[in-house]
């Protein structure tokens, strides 16, 4: 996992993760402002979810070579049939307090909605510009830190448990600073 075509996804998710660092010195990430839009949360918005559905394509043919999964209804029926825990992972804002569940609407085999929201962002800009939101951004790019974790977990352990998640978060550097998984995955502390 050393050779920087490995981790480019990783890489990738870093400099994303350090756009959205740079968003919070101007939108406080607070409930109260879950509603806030902007051309940087679309951008960041729209980018992060193009990378989830790479991830998602790489995940489903990692479980099987032959998947033909192409949208989110597919990547959730591939992922769940794998008793994929995608749906427990909770993401966290350490610094602000703050923590949400990006797949915790698959409890219920529903769409996500900020899913729902990204697809109306792309495709009818226009009429749906405000879903660029700050909780619907927030939602894509915890979706894109648990999806790299899983990504990389599967593809040097093969068996998503917490002693292999543990294992990919030591090898995975520069490590997340700002967006965090539950405390137990890492192995160390972590300070906000």
């Amino acid at each position: 996992m050393e050779t920087t075509h490995i981790l480019s996804h990783w890489r990738y998710y870093l400099a994303l993760e350090s756009d959205l660092e740079k968003i919070s010195r101007y939108i406080e990430f607070h409930p109260s402002n879950n509603k806030t839009y902007s051309i940087e949360l679309a951008h960041l918005f729209l980018t992060s979810c193009s990378e989830i559905d790479v991830l998602f394509k790489l995940i489903c043919t990692k479980f099987d070579p032959s998947s033909k999964a192409s949208n989110i209804n597919n990547y959730q029926d591939e992922l769940l049939n794998h008793h994929f825990e995608i749906v427990h992972e909770y993401v966290y804002l350490d610094r602000f307090n703050y923590g949400f569940q990006p797949f915790n609407q698959w409890h219920e085999f529903k769409v996500l909605d900020w899913w729902s929201a990204h697809n109306k962002v792309k495709h009818t800009r226009d009429q749906h510009f405000p879903k660029a939101n700050l909780i619907n951004t927030l939602m894509a790019m915890g979706a894109l830190l648990i999806l790299n974790i899983y990504f990389y977990t599967i593809n040097t352990n093969s068996e998503l448990t917490i002693v292999s998640i543990k294992e990919t978060m030591r090898k995975l550097r520069p490590m997340s600073h700002f967006l965090s998984l539950k405390s137990q995955y890492y192995p160390v502390s972590i300070i906000a």
